[in-house]
């Protein structure tokens, strides 16, 4: 550096800082990406929780307002209330599907739970086909033992996916939870080191450049 002039040896010494600078907001925007995506993860494993849920009291609501329906012996007023409960339960079920397959594991760990609830909608549809079919006949009695045999199963059903997912859910938060932990922690002491270095850097620049100009000119 004793070889250049003033002005080249200051343009170096800010370049060398620059790129210090550089590569410190690099490492921390690497680690704020890192940081994204676990928030990301923990954000699916919320969804994928609340969804199986919602699919959960879907039928619960289902039950009770179908057998409602039945007891007041109108078959209008229950297949109304049939198909408008079927095509909400369907719904809901597609998106918890989708939900469940964002899952950011290779192997999904939710495969089993998808399965179910893709069984549950057939099941649900054929079921409701059936007992509308009772409605009209005016086949109440058999319709009231399919409510109670038949969606009770699907209640059972639903509520095994729903925990399930909890369970994996649950598994998934905490690893992602620790994942964010350590982030964080990684990009604070990143920052720090960087901080640090690029000042011990800059001072020792200055100091050479400094000694290399009030050299020549005390001589």
């Amino acid at each position: 550096m004793s070889r250049l002039r003033i002005g080249p040896r200051l343009a170096l010494s800010f370049s060398i800082i620059i790129v210090l600078m550089f590569v410190a907001s690099a490492v921390g925007l690497w680690q704020f990406r890192q940081l994204q995506q676990a928030t990301a993860e923990l954000d699916a494993a919320n969804q994928q929780a609340r969804a199986a849920v919602r699919v959960h009291n879907d039928v619960l609501t289902l039950r009770d307002t179908l057998g409602s329906a039945a007891e007041s012996r109108d078959a209008t007023r229950f297949t109304q209330q049939a198909q408008r409960l079927q095509t909400q339960v369907s719904r809901d079920i597609a998106e918890a599907i989708t939900a469940l397959e964002n899952s950011p594991a290779t192997d999904n760990p939710l495969t089993n739970p998808i399965n179910a609830l893709r069984s549950t909608d057939r099941v649900l549809s054929d079921q409701i086909e059936a007992m509308v079919g009772l409605a009209e006949d005016n086949s109440w009695t058999e319709l009231d033992s399919r409510l109670d045999v038949e969606v009770r199963d699907l209640v059972i059903r639903t509520a095994e996916v729903a925990n399930s997912v909890r369970i994996v859910s649950e598994a998934q938060l905490t690893t992602v939870r620790s994942q964010i932990a350590r982030a964080e922690q990684l990009v604070f002491t990143t920052t720090i080191l960087a901080a640090v270095f690029t000042v011990a850097v800059a001072t020792l620049l200055a100091i050479t450049v400094t000694q290399s100009i009030a050299r020549p000119l005390a001589s």
